[in-house]
């Protein structure tokens, strides 16, 4: 488990670990273990160039197909979709909608989740008379 301080040094490009990488091949997997994504896609989008850097030049369809996957919960998914389309080519479309399309199947499905977990709290509780 990542407690805030380990999760703010992990995001640090500046600190080296003890191979002596840059902490910029660890940054995007430690924004994953965050447990509110809202200060990781902050973190994310101020630093999405350094971080693409290395995936180039495979850096927009990162961003445009698997960004909506991993922050569905940080932002209303028009922001996202708007701030995407700003940093990748037109030609991403594709690759983005299916992104989009994805963000919003994780959407409805935590959706019915909760329906279904406060109908089973409902069930299991006593009813008030």
């Amino acid at each position: 488990m990542v407690n805030e301080l380990d999760a703010t040094n992990a995001f640090d490009p500046a600190i080296t670990d003890s191979k002596g990488e840059t902490g910029l091949r660890r940054y995007y997997g430690a924004l994953m273990l965050v447990r509110d994504p809202a200060p990781a896609w902050d973190i994310f989008t101020k630093n999405v160039d350094a971080l693409m850097e290395p995936y180039q030049p495979f850096g927009p369809l990162y961003l445009s197909q698997y960004t909506p996957e991993l922050f569905w919960r940080a932002v209303p998914l028009d922001d996202m979709d708007a701030w995407i389309k700003q940093k990748v080519p037109a030609d991403m479309a594709p690759q983005l909608s299916h992104g989009m399309e994805s963000a919003r199947f994780k959407r409805s499905e935590q959706t019915l989740m909760q329906k279904a977990a406060d109908a089973a709290v409902a069930a299991k509780m006593p009813s008030a008379q």
